[in-house]
């Protein structure tokens, strides 16, 4: 958490002060502009100045909550000669997305004070001193960034491309679901593949960090095709699995739907999701688990590889997510679309891509012979040297897998019940 302490004693103000315009610095505005990615396809170029990104790219250094809190903080301590502490939560940011969407903000010392004094936050200003600590403080440490940790999968994503699934999960253990510290979405999109998990966006981040508490021997062991116990998983790995499976959304399916899943394309999935959506016994998990986690249950990975592409800058950075064959048709179709080509606010363009590796991870949790709960995660390997092609020049394989989502967005339509201007067949 940020702390800002103003030691030298100053006179207050006789009356309160009129609500005044926060004149940050250049960087802290155009951090403060920046909206949060949340990753899957489309994901628009990140532009900001070199400045700017040095510096996000040591948040152990330059703290996330200095920016806006910090700079603003001092400007407020100097304008109504108020000495300040403030011990403010990550989670706090969330409640500042309003102020982070097109454009400069206009953030009034009045309107900062009054968003450290509700939410994440609460504030009192007595004496001449305002101190501000977290509502929740045991929430606060929950929610908390780890600094150290972002930092280094920044670091490697500049230097090497991509940090790996490993060294994501390792993170994951550490940090909290990024939906709950928006914050750090900013700072993934120096990382794109931290999110780009799937067609649809961000994969569960308790699934990330499940698979980084089943250690590197476990990791190891499963990925070479050997099931694992669920009563031998470590204790930190099976708190964060049964909230998996007996939390809010937990999902159950039979084998035979897992492998259409598996072998299917984004059609067949929706197809089979929208045919799974009338409750069954499969909704109710203390009906398939009564006692806890069944002694025979165990976890078991399938493994497959392909190859993504990654859209650059001609500075060489990363201009979007990571994207699969399915991610490239599907945006490609929606942007040729007549109807929805037109309401796509950012085009994503595919003539500059960056080729890599992905190998993807089919979790399968059984719980009983043919139950179990199905998760997928996604190792990437992409080099930050390699050269940039067009979409012509990627894997033959690739471009057929391209052209064969193409046609079939074509006869049917679109995934996920969106058809635009294409009518689906019955």
């Amino acid at each position: 958490d940020f702390a800002a302490f103003m030691p030298n004693a100053q006179k207050p103000n006789s009356a309160p002060a009129s609500a005044k315009k926060l004149e940050f610095g250049t960087i802290s505005k155009e951090f403060q502009t920046m909206t949060p990615a949340f990753g899957g396809f489309g994901t628009p170029e990140l532009k900001i100045s070199k400045e700017l990104r040095a510096q996000l790219q040591h948040p152990e250094k330059f703290d996330p909550l200095s920016f806006v809190y910090g700079e603003g903080l001092a400007l407020i301590a100097d304008q109504r000669k108020l000495n300040i502490v403030a011990n403010i939560p990550d989670t706090v940011e969330a409640g500042m997305m309003a102020f982070m969407q097109g454009g400069a903000p206009e953030l009034t010392d009045s309107a900062l004070l009054d968003r450290l004094s509700s939410g994440a936050c609460k504030s009192v200003q007595a004496d001449g001193w305002l101190t501000v600590s977290p509502t929740d403080p045991t929430s606060a440490i929950e929610a908390h960034i780890d600094r150290s940790g972002l930092a280094q999968i920044i670091k490697v994503a500049h230097e090497r491309g991509t940090p790996t699934l490993d060294e994501i999960s390792e993170y994951a253990k550490a940090s909290p679901d990024p939906v709950r510290s928006p914050l750090s979405m900013k700072y993934f999109q120096l990382a794109p593949t931290m999110l780009s998990q799937s067609a649809s966006g961000m994969v569960r981040w308790d699934v990330i960090k499940f698979y980084g508490l089943l250690g590197r021997d476990a990791r190891n062991l499963v990925r070479n095709g050997q099931p694992l116990g669920l009563q031998t998983i470590p204790a930190a790995a099976s708190t964060v699995l049964k909230k998996l499976l007996f939390g809010s959304g937990a999902k159950f399916i039979t084998e035979k739907t897992a492998n259409l899943a598996k072998d299917g394309n984004l059609m067949t999935r929706a197809m089979e999701m929208f045919a799974n959506s009338t409750p069954t016994i499969l909704d109710e998990p203390t009906e398939i688990m009564p006692s806890g986690l069944p002694p025979r249950g165990f976890l078991k990975i399938i493994v497959s590889a392909d190859s993504v592409v990654m859209p650059v800058g001609a500075d060489g950075e990363a201009a979007g997510g990571v994207m699969g064959p399915e991610e490239v048709a599907l945006y490609r179709f929606i942007q040729d679309d007549q109807t929805f080509g037109q309401q796509i606010p950012v085009k994503q363009n595919f003539d500059r891509l960056q080729v890599g590796d992905r190998t993807k991870l089919d979790l399968r949790i059984y719980v009983e012979r043919d139950i179990l709960s199905q998760f997928e995660l996604q190792d990437y390997a992409m080099k930050r040297d390699s050269k940039s092609v067009g979409l012509g020049g990627t894997p033959k394989e690739f471009q057929a897998q391209v052209d064969k989502l193409m046609a079939d967005y074509k006869k049917n339509g679109l995934p996920f019940g969106m058809n635009g201007g294409v009518r689906a067949n019955p």
